[in-house]
């Protein structure tokens, strides 16, 4: 049996939140990030200031309560908190709870048509903000010294996602961007099927040629996986990847998100 897109959408919402350690706030219009990735990292992995002289460059000292002691606050950590809330956003939306997937395309049955067309919309925008946060953390594992090919790889090693970065980001390139290119989507779609992992079916026989949308967990997953990656480099290489992070850093800023 087919399910609900809030079957499916409920428990990828609920796991986005706990895994990054998120919470709404009361108010339901942002997320509270100070139990998430983003803040823990701004505690552990920035520099710390004693009398104004970075503690790396102090080296073994003991210090007094004459002493001032700050850490800088790194803006990419921060940054990353606050734009990431927009996935929380879409996954927040609900209006769409009761539509129930179909693998039968058909014109004649309007409803089906115009419910997969408007779901096939908003994976669309989850894909876009998808690929947003994806380039975010390549972009910061190139600064680490890989090249864009060997960082897409590095995010999915050890992932159990059934595709790759890089097939999700050129799917996003082909489906949601670039679409008018040779042989993009607006190349081919003469009026094609849609076909959701996600609705447990499989593809109707009558139909030779769909466009295939991913399931919303492993679009999902394959974010917190990046995460994963990340913290990871962090908790093993911070003293090796400070100078780098520290191009971040500021001193004079108050923090709002982090």
């Amino acid at each position: 049996m087919s399910k609900t897109f809030g079957e499916i959408r409920k428990p990828v919402y609920k796991l986005w939140m706990k895994t990054t350690g998120r919470k709404r706030t009361r108010n339901g219009f942002n997320d509270n990030i100070e139990d998430a990735y983003e803040c823990n990292w701004q505690s552990a992995y920035t520099t710390c200031l004693v009398n104004d002289i970075p503690l790396n460059k102090l080296g073994d000292i003991t210090t007094t309560s004459k002493d001032r002691i700050e850490s800088l606050h790194n803006s990419l950590y921060c940054s990353l908190g606050e734009w990431n809330s927009h996935v929380s956003d879409l996954l927040d939306i609900k209006k769409f709870d009761k539509i129930v997937f179909s693998n039968h395309f058909n014109f004649e049955n309007q409803p089906t048509y115009d419910h997969m067309h408007a779901l096939f919309r908003h994976y669309t925008r989850i894909l876009l903000v998808t690929s947003e946060v994806i380039t975010d953390f390549i972009c910061v594992i190139k600064l680490l010294g890989m090249k864009e090919k060997d960082a897409r790889e590095f995010l999915y090693a050890g992932s159990i996602i059934p595709f790759s970065v890089n097939d999700i980001m050129n799917f996003i390139n082909d489906v949601c961007k670039h679409k008018t290119l040779e042989g993009k989507l607006h190349c081919y779609n003469h009026h094609l099927p849609l076909y959701f992992e996600d609705c447990g079916l499989p593809k109707h026989s009558k139909h030779l040629k769909y466009i295939t949308m991913y399931k919303l967990g492993d679009i999902i997953g394959t974010i917190l996986h990046c995460y994963k990656v990340f913290d990871q480099k962090l908790k093993e290489e911070y003293p090796v990847l400070q100078p780098i992070l520290a191009k971040f850093e500021d001193k004079n800023i108050t923090s709002i998100v982090g």
